[in-house]
């Protein structure tokens, strides 16, 4: 069984290793735009959702934290 702390840091670290990857993606997705022949919707509409997943990963992270850090406080 994990505890709170252990939990916490496992799910930062999914949510981090994600999101770093979403904006790897987009980066990626951003440089296939100028190669001939690249369908520039499909390119742009998979750019944006990994623009948008790496945002929602990062965000997640942030109120993880932040729910965490406010428990640590309650319970002291």
């Amino acid at each position: 069984m994990l505890r709170r702390t252990q939990t916490y840091w496992l799910l930062v670290t999914l949510f981090l290793l994600t999101g770093t990857y979403s904006f790897w993606l987009y980066f990626q997705w951003d440089g296939m735009a100028s190669q001939p022949g690249m369908d520039l919707d499909v390119v742009s509409r998979n750019s944006l959702l990994s623009l948008f997943a790496g945002l929602i990963c990062y965000g997640g992270v942030v109120a993880l934290t932040v729910a965490h850090f406010r428990k640590l406080r309650r319970d002291i």
